[in-house]
């Protein structure tokens, strides 16, 4: 699968945003930042919200996600064994280029299931000057999504902090996996999240 900024597939341009649709897009951690147990429990917390969301929505549903490992992953992963078509949206063209042969494997394969898969941004990864990119994918997934599922620990730094800020800006529905107290509900603002800086 060749990648480059702009590519598509099997889902037109112009249906991306249709009244017709909800897109539930997720952000969350690196799978690093967590316990395999912690692990386990997400997946089932992301599985049991995506089953609530198909008995709401029924064939309206969409899933979003940035592809990065950990989080992301688990939720295509999901999407995938529910049938819930799913959009991938990456942040450059070699996103996997530095990961395990297993877990570029595994991504390849999610791609060629995805309805659509939307490169953000031109060129690679190679300094933390980069991380820029990181962020633009979050906010261009996020805006063309109807309710935010996130998988994160409260931090008021990183990838998912600034994704939950982004969303935060709209007031949109957001449904928050808390990966350190292992509960899953509404999102209620942190008094130093609108404050503080990745």
């Amino acid at each position: 699968m060749c990648l480059q900024k702009g590519y598509r597939e099997r889902y037109p341009l112009v249906s991306r945003m249709s009244n017709d649709i909800i897109r539930v897009a997720v952000t969350g951690h690196r799978p690093e930042a967590m316990t395999p147990e912690t692990l386990l429990w997400v997946r089932q917390q992301i599985r049991r919200v995506l089953l609530r969301a198909m008995r709401k929505y029924g064939d309206r549903l969409r899933g979003a996600t940035g592809m990065a490992r950990g989080v992301d992953m688990i939720f295509a992963e999901e999407c995938e064994a529910l049938g819930i078509p799913f959009a991938a949206y990456v942040p450059f063209a070699g996103q996997s280029s530095k990961w395990s042969k297993s877990e570029q494997r595994r991504y390849r394969e999610l791609l060629r299931q995805a309805e659509f898969v939307e490169i953000v941004c031109d060129g690679d990864w190679s300094t933390p000057r980069d991380n820029w990119k990181f962020l633009r994918r979050n906010e261009v997934m996020l805006d063309e999504a109807h309710v935010l599922l996130s998988v994160w620990s409260g931090s008021t730094r990183g990838g998912t902090a600034h994704a939950v800020r982004h969303w935060r800006k709209t007031h949109r529905k957001h449904i928050w996996i808390h990966s350190v107290e292992h509960r899953l509900g509404w999102w209620r603002e942190p008094t130093s999240l609108s404050s503080s800086s990745d």
